[in-house]
This record gives structure tokens, C-alpha cells and sequence, in this order.
């Protein structure tokens, strides 16, 4: 029934529906960022799997290329609250913050009179990273968050580092093995009830269920392998030796039957999560807030089940972490039930929600309105930049950078030599038409820099630059946070460490400010 209500609001929002809140009431935007799915997880398409958002996709534009700049939550969420892809708003490492410079995107709705709310249940979203700012409500909601928010706060206060550590530690354990999607749903419903019909309404909800560990709720955990007799439950998919154990070759020890049943029980995640979105939708409707609603439906990065021998995510740049899924629900659109296959990111978000609500994208934003085409206007492919920095103690800073057109792929793996400057280590070019899985790339150890791959990377990353000196960013000490000191043992045991001891930051040793990177060093003599 839910799932012909939404195909119903479709038809209706096609016979003429607008946001311009001509009948008084107030507009609203829901933004979902679906935590960890990756973009063949969630096609939009899949009535049994994903009844609700299939239905809603009936009404909206689902852009089928659409692409993160990172592998993991912090950088990925960046890019969606500022317009910028992660090697121009340079939050990519655990312990920097948004810079204050750069506008995001609940500033502007709040600065044009919106209120704005929003609920979190995975800690990369915290307050403390700066995505608080512009929010009147800013919701922790994971199990037990404000106590151990309290808790948090108050040992900083005391300078009680071990005990901040604790609690953070407490805090990021809760959102793996907790399931918090209702959480969400009922601070959502209280926020929404409770707020006058006339208000223009910005709703932001991070729902961290499909994340792992895979813990569905029945019937979810065997809709998606009801026969599975095997071991594994889905708990501890980034700790369990019998998946992954780095001290014996090769590593990944989990067997074809057991991965399949734990990408089921991913699905399964997902589509209880999803279930939950409906309900969200239903107390829009309720509220009368829903016909004439942009909705937003993403993720911040996919995940990988050792497609090129890694698990989880924040390991790689391959199209399993970077390809994600995007719909966009606009009442009144022309192009309702289309699929558009245009090459776009998730720093395009921001400027898609700013022109909904008849605004300008600050001046920091280099993201482009995705609007036009739910109006059955073209939209250009634009090659979409990836960024992932890394720490080894013995090898020390490996960045690792991507650049993808349609037709080819090229990623670099680079590292920082005693002169301070950046050094190719491996090149790998995929032709993606006949190798769409990324399985056979051309490899160099000095690069090909007559490839106009190459120089396209170069070029944009070279316009970030001045970019990024035109904004005059601030500097690092107004954007470090406390966390990487306060929680570095427990990163690695979640699958987050980047191997820099306690109380050595890794990115207090970077040789650049957070932001774009400068350019490769010519390749040494091999």
C-alpha cells in the first residue's frame, strides 16, 4: 500500500504540483544519506528488495553515474555538506574539521529563514568534524548518544583524555553493533510533528545500518538467503579471522557460499533500512509536508567484498567504494521515472538543494545543479575526481588519487620523498568499456604523462588549487579536532586506522595544509 501511495504522489506531482508553497504551507527537503551502499546495492529498481524507494523513483530522476570522492564516511559527507569534492575541502583524515571559511549547505538554508534539522548515528558526523553548524537541531541518535556525548564532553573538560577516548570508543561501538534507524524515525516524527505547517523544513537523516556489521532485524536477515546453514551471522565482518586474516596468505580466508551469505545479509541491511525511509515518508504525508518535498536519497561511498582483494571500505579507489546510488525526487518534474546516466558526484548535492530552495550556492561550492535534468534538460558528463590519504609507519604518508571520464579510469598511488614532494610509486589506467570490473589495468611505475588521463587530472586539480587559494582558508589549527589522539586504538580494531600511533596525529605531519595537494613531482630516473 505504501508503495502505491508514493507511485500516486507521482502522478499527482506530474499534474502540476510545485515547490513555491502557493497553498501556504511550508517547503520541505528530505536529504538521506544511506551510510556504505554501494550504487549496484541499490539500483531503484528492485520492487521486492526496495519496494518504497522503486515506487518513489516512479516520480523522480535516478542518476545511474554517480560517484563519491572518497571511500569512507567523513570525506564523503564533506563533499555533500560544501559543494567540493575531498581534494578541494581537504577533510580527509580523522582529526580535521570543515573549514570555517567554507559555507555548508544547512548554513544557507538556515541563514534564508529554514529551520534546519538533523539526525546522526555514526561518529564521523559529529559535531565536533563541524557539520553541526547551521542546524537548530543536530541529533545524535545512536543508542545512548547523548549520555555518552555527555560523558565525551565532560572528560574533556576534566582532561580526562583516556576517558574521552572511552566514550568515544563506546560511542562508535554502539553504531556498529546497534541497530539505529528507529532511533532516527522517532526523533524525525517528533521534529516534524511538532514544527508549524507555514515553515520552509530541512530534514537531514545519516542512517549507519547498512554499514557493517550486518545485523538485520527478522525478516530481513534470510530474505535474501533463506537456505544459509553456514557459521556466519554477519558480526564482526571487518575482525573475524574466518573472513579476513592478514597474517596468512592470502588474507581473505572467507569462501564463496560464506561471502555470498554476508552480502546477503548487506541487502538485508538495506532493505530494512529503507523500509525504515518509507516510514519517514509516511509522517511527511501525514504532515502534508510530502507531495511537494524534494527528496534526496544517497550514500557517501560503497563497500567492498574483496572484488580487488580488500573488505569494508577506505582501502581503495576502485568503482565499488566510489560508484553510489542518487535519486532525486522533484515535484513537478518533466523527467519523472527517467534514468539519467550523466557523469556527476556528490559535491553536486548541495547546489541541487540550494536552486530547490531559490537560492545561490556560496561561492566555495564547485558542484553544479542536478535539477535540470528531472526537467528533461541535458547535463554535461563532468570527470569525477577520488581522494584517499593514508598512513604507514614505515612507509609514512601514500595518497592515493583517481580520475574517471566514462569511457577510462586512471588511479595513482603516490607517496612523499625526503624532498617533501610528491612521488609517483603506480599507475593504473583502466579501459573501462572492456573492463568494467577494473581487473586488468595498464600499469607504470613512472607515468604517462602524454596520456590526456593524465593531463586532465592534472587540470583539475590544478583549478582546485586556485580555487582553494582564492577562498583564503584557515588555518589547520582552527580545523583539528581532538579525536584521532583521543581514538586511535580503537580505529583500527573498526577497520578505520590509518597505523598512526596515539598522540601522533598523522595529519599534524603533513608537509601542506589540509586541501589540494600539489602537483607530482617528475618521475625519477628508474
Amino acid at each position: 500500500m505504501r508503495a502505491a501511495r508514493l507511485a500516486l504522489i507521482g502522478l499527482l506531482g506530474l499534474a502540476g504540483c510545485s515547490n513555491s508553497g502557493d497553498d501556504g504551507r511550508g517547503r520541505t527537503i528530505l536529504f538521506v544519506s544511506l551510510d556504505s551502499v554501494r550504487a549496484d546495492a541499490l539500483t531503484f529498481d528492485d520492487p521486492l528488495a526496495t519496494p518504497n524507494l522503486t515506487a518513489l523513483a516512479e516520480s523522480g530522476t535516478v542518476f545511474t553515474s554517480a560517484f563519491s570522492g572518497s571511500s569512507w564516511t567523513l570525506p564523503g559527507h564533506a563533499s555533500m555538506f560544501t559543494g567540493m569534492p575531498p581534494s578541494l575541502h581537504g577533510v580527509e583524515y580523522d582529526d580535521i574539521a570543515l573549514d570555517p571559511a567554507h559555507t555548508t549547505l544547512p548554513e544557507v538554508l538556515s541563514e534564508a529563514g529554514w529551520f534546519t534539522a538533523g539526525w546522526w548515528t555514526g561518529w564521523f558526523l559529529a559535531g565536533e568534524y563541524g557539520f553541526a553548524r547551521g542546524f537548530d537541531q543536530y541529533t545524535n541518535a545512536m543508542t545512548g548518544g547523548a549520555q555518552l556525548e555527555a560523558s565525551y564532553a565532560g572528560a574533556l573538560e576534566r582532561g580526562d583524555t583516556s576517558g574521552a577516548g572511552a566514550a568515544l570508543g563506546m560511542r562508535d561501538v554502539a553504531s556498529h553493533q546497534d541497530i539505529t534507524s528507529p532511533n532516527v524515525l522517532a526523533g524525525f516524527e517528533r521534529t516534524v510533528t511538532r514544527i508549524e505547517p507555514e515553515r520552509d523544513l530541512f530534514l537531514f537523516v545519516h542512517l549507519f545500518d547498512p554499514h557493517y556489521d550486518y545485523i538485520p532485524p527478522a525478516p530481513f536477515d534470510t530474505q535474501f538467503d533463506p537456505d544459509y546453514t553456514g557459521p556466519l551471522d554477519g558480526r564482526g565482518f571487518f575482525t573475524d579471522p574466518r573472513i579476513f586474516d592478514a597474517s596468512k596468505q592470502p588474507p581473505r580466508q572467507i569462501g564463496d557460499r560464506d561471502l555470498d551469505h554476508v552480502r546477503a545479509l548487506y541487502q538485508g541491511e538495506i532493505a530494512y533500512t529503507e523500509a525504515q525511509v518509507a516510514r519517514m515518508f509516511d509522517v511527511l504525508d501525514q504532515a502534508g509536508r510530502l507531495d511537494d518535498a524534494l527528496i534526496v536519497v544517497t550514500s557517501d561511498h560503497g563497500e567492498e567484498f574483496f572484488e580487488h582483494g580488500n573488505r569494508g571500505h577506505r582501502q581503495s579507489l576502485y568503482d565499488e567504494v566510489l560508484h553510489v546510488p542518487l535519486l532525486v525526487r522533484a515535484p513537478g518534474a518533466t523527467a519523472a521515472g527517467s534514468r539519467d546516466d550523466t557523469l556527476v558526484g556528490l559535491q553536486d548535492l548541495l547546489p541541487t538543494v540550494v536552486e530547490f530552495a531559490g537560492l545561490e550556492p556560496p561561492t566555495s561550492s564547485v558542484g553544479r545543479s542536478l535539477l535540470p535534468a528531472t526537467r528533461s534538460e541535458p547535463l554535461a558528463d563532468e570527470p569525477q575526481l577520488g581522494s584517499l590519504l593514508q598512513y604507514d609507519p614505515a612507509q609514512g604518508h601514500l595518497l592515493v588519487d583517481s580520475l574517471r571520464t566514462r569511457e577510462r579510469k586512471l588511479i595513482r598511488y603516490l607517496g612523499v620523498g625526503d624532498d617533501r614532494r610528491l612521488h609517483l610509486l603506480t599507475e593504473l589506467t583502466f579501459e573501462l568499456a572492456s573492463d568494467p570490473g577494473e581487473a586488468s589495468p595498464r600499469r607504470s611505475l613512472v607515468g604517462n604523462r602524454d596520456d590526456p588521463l593524465w593531463a586532465t587530472m592534472e587540470a583539475e586539480l590544478g583549478q582546485l588549487r586556485t580555487q582553494y587559494a582564492a577562498l583564503g582558508p584557515a588555518p589547520r589549527e582552527d580545523r583539528q579536532t581532538r579525536i584521532a589522539d583521543l581514538f586511535a586504538s580503537e580505529l583500527g580494531d573498526l577497520g578505520y586506522s590509518d597505523g598512526a600511533d596515539a598522540g601522533a596525529s598523522p595529519g599534524l605531519a603533513l608537509p601542506w595544509p589540509p586541501g589540494p595537494r600539489p602537483p607530482v613531482a617528475p618521475a625519477r630516473e628508474q
